[in-house]
């Protein structure tokens, strides 16, 4: 929208965007909002129970 935000410093989220720096899309947050992994990584020798299974069906 062409409307001004207070999160955005009152500007168009058009303007905001422009003052952003690029950056790559395997950047990651030093300190992110995002909620962690829902699970945990798999302990060793688990992949090959999991492979198995897939292959059973």
């Amino acid at each position: 929208t062409a409307r001004p935000h207070s999160s955005l410093g009152y500007q168009t989220p058009a303007a905001f965007a422009g003052t952003l720096t690029a950056t790559g899309s395997d950047a990651s947050l030093d300190e992110g909002s995002a909620p962690p992994p829902v699970a945990h990584p798999a302990p060793y020798g688990v992949t090959e129970i999991a492979e198995a299974l897939i292959a059973a069906g």
